[in-house]
């Protein structure tokens, strides 16, 4: 006499189709270093010899900027080295705050590690086939005391980072001013010194538009707006340590809102 068994199938087929969603989850890297025959790409914003110090020390360090990236096996990791030294991990983007777009980064150098004169950095990215590119950035550090009154006329100004620094992301600048090219948060620009005192600050500023995503519910309450910061010392650990970069703020003086 034969018998009748019956088999739920469905389980068996969820099983099959998880395990197969494990496999290629864990295959794809591996087929897309195997079949990677490019090395990543690394773009150093803001050229490859800056100037540092010659318009004031205006916060605690100087960021050198930029983005690395590789369309198939992606940047497994990215380094630099300052004069030689041992290499120094850095973050890549996004990180939701001051990396704002897949693959930027932001070398911060503490201004005392810095010899007078030209200095080297090098910027090495390794992608997960284990090609690397790098690109050798000269900073070029004078510091100068820089008195009062100063003022900006970008009319005359060919490279932004004569007169100011640029802490966080990508700007433009021409005759009538500078510009983020692309939004983030917190996008800095430092002027002046740290050594000043008593003075009065007077910035034209044109509000071009703003993203309205930054008042969703989902940001996380950041929101939309420019500040001038007064006496601003930098980036820091206090109150909050994050991964590289540092992302709290230290401030000694007031925050101004012009627009929020």
């Amino acid at each position: 006499m034969s018998k009748k068994f019956r088999f739920n199938i469905l389980p068996i087929l969820l099983m099959v189709g998880m395990s197969l969603t494990l496999i290629s989850t864990s295959i794809m890297p591996w087929l897309a270093a195997r079949m990677d025959s490019s090395p990543p790409v690394v773009e150093v914003w803001y050229g490859s010899r800056q100037a540092f110090g010659q318009a004031g020390i205006s916060q605690r360090w100087v960021n050198v900027l930029g983005n690395a990236a590789d369309m198939q096996s992606k940047v497994a990791r990215l380094d630099y080295r300052l004069n030689g030294r041992p290499a120094v991990e850095l973050s890549l983007g996004p990180d939701e705050r001051r990396l704002a777009h897949a693959g930027d980064f932001n070398v911060e150098i503490d201004p005392l590690e810095l010899r007078p004169g030209d200095n080297e950095v090098r910027i090495e990215a390794t992608n997960g086939a284990g090609m690397t590119t790098s690109r050798t950035v000269t900073v070029a550090y004078h510091p100068a005391a820089i008195p009062l009154p100063f003022h900006i006329d970008w009319a005359k100004v060919k490279n932004a980072q004569d007169v100011l620094q640029i802490v966080d992301g990508k700007w433009r600048w021409d005759s009538s001013g500078i510009r983020p090219v692309e939004l983030g948060y917190d996008r800095f620009l430092t002027v002046g010194s740290l050594g000043w005192t008593n003075y009065q600050v007077t910035v034209p500023v044109t509000v071009h538009g703003f993203d309205e995503s930054a008042f969703l519910q989902s940001t996380g309450g950041r929101h939309a707006g420019i500040s001038v910061d007064l006496r601003w010392l930098g980036h820091s650990d206090v109150p909050r340590v994050c991964d590289q970069p540092t992302a709290a703020g230290t401030r000694s003086g007031i925050s101004t809102s012009i627009f929020t």
